[in-house]
């Protein structure tokens, strides 16, 4: 909602007294700036719902979650508008009426004693968005430590956005992931898993970015056995903009991965079968028809707990690159024919 609104609210209750946030026609002939209609409109629309009327005659100083949710909720199918802008005008109304806006709870985390804990974002949203704002303008100045102790002090209180730009700040002062470099999290320095980690935080409490983030790092960077299961999990988590070419065109790379896996552990298994077959078929050398069934046997037998490897990575890691199993399987197996060639 516009700052200038919300001043001219205030101003107007202060006057009036908080019951005559109901009268409508009141409230248009107190706010007469053409600028402020839109959002005008949109507050008297959510002050016009039954359940609005009742909570700003009858709410106490605090209010629990509950009691909030359901109102939120109540005001969105009455009014058909965006659950964010139902949420925001609330928000108004509690600070306007002396109501404490206890309502969303999330996680935080603490990057001095790196915890993580379900908290109350007590912070009023337009607060938190100015001290969002104020940390933008530190960056642009290039004040980086400063604007890093906003978003720590917004991050304790659960603000994902906090979370996210914080998360940025500590990757991007690392070349590896913009490089190309990949990683392992278990090798990662501290700052940089602080990084991630702030950023698994906003993505789990919601932010579009911080899922788009991390789906390109598990996709671009993260060679471990899930990287390509947790970039494809994040990559089609609520939310992400079905319209994203970039982001189709690697869920559908991620997919193929998947059907190959499966083309090349289904041909292995019947490598596996030949390969036995012919130890049984061809235990003799060629020129001397000495019995080297032993050394079939060893040069059988270690391709085939490669397959069993394979099958293993394969049913836990679905999208993990299983060819070089495939190929050293193959290579392992071809000493046995050439060893009975040459002898």
């Amino acid at each position: 909602m516009n700052h200038t609104l919300q001043l001219q609210l205030r101003e107007f209750v202060n006057k009036e007294g908080k019951d005559e946030l109901l009268n409508e026609e009141k409230l248009k002939s107190y706010i007469v700036d053409e600028k402020l209609q839109i959002d005008l409109r949109r507050f008297i629309l959510v002050l016009s719902c039954e359940s609005t009327k009742d909570y700003v005659l009858h709410a106490g100083k605090n209010s629990n979650r509950v009691e909030l949710n359901n109102l939120i909720m109540s005001v969105v199918r009455e009014t058909g508008l965006r659950n964010v802008i139902v949420k925001e005008n609330i928000a108004t109304l509690c600070k306007l009426i002396g109501v404490n806006f206890n309502y969303e709870i999330v996680t935080s985390y603490d990057p001095v004693q790196e915890t993580f804990q379900p908290t109350i974002n007590t912070l009023d949203p337009h607060i938190i968005q100015s001290k969002l704002d104020a940390a933008q303008v530190q960056m642009n100045a290039k004040n980086y430590d400063k604007a890093a102790e906003i978003y720590e002090e917004l991050v304790k209180v659960g603000s994902r956005s906090a979370m996210y730009s914080l998360g940025m700040m500590y990757i991007e002062q690392y070349d590896g992931l913009t490089k190309g470099k990949p990683f392992v999290f278990q090798q990662m320095p501290d700052q940089l898993k602080k990084g991630i980690k702030l950023l698994e935080m906003a993505a789990e409490n919601g932010h579009i970015k911080a899922r788009i983030e991390l789906g390109n790092y598990h996709y671009s960077y993260d060679k471990g056995p899930e990287g390509l299961k947790k970039a494809y999990a994040y990559y089609s988590s609520p939310g992400i903009p079905s319209t994203n070419i970039k982001i189709k065109n690697r869920l559908v790379s991620i997919f193929n991965q998947e059907k190959t896996n499966f083309l090349v552990t289904i041909l292995c298994g019947v490598l596996t079968v030949l390969m036995w077959i012919f130890l049984f078929v061809c235990g003799n050398s060629v020129h001397h028809h000495a019995v080297l069934i032993g050394w079939g046997g060893l040069l059988t037998v270690i391709p085939s707990l490669l397959y069993g490897l394979m099958v293993y990575v394969f049913c836990k890691y679905k999208y993990a690159y299983i060819k070089i199993c495939a190929f050293a399987m193959l290579l392992i197996w071809l000493i046995y024919p050439l060893i009975l060639a040459i002898n």
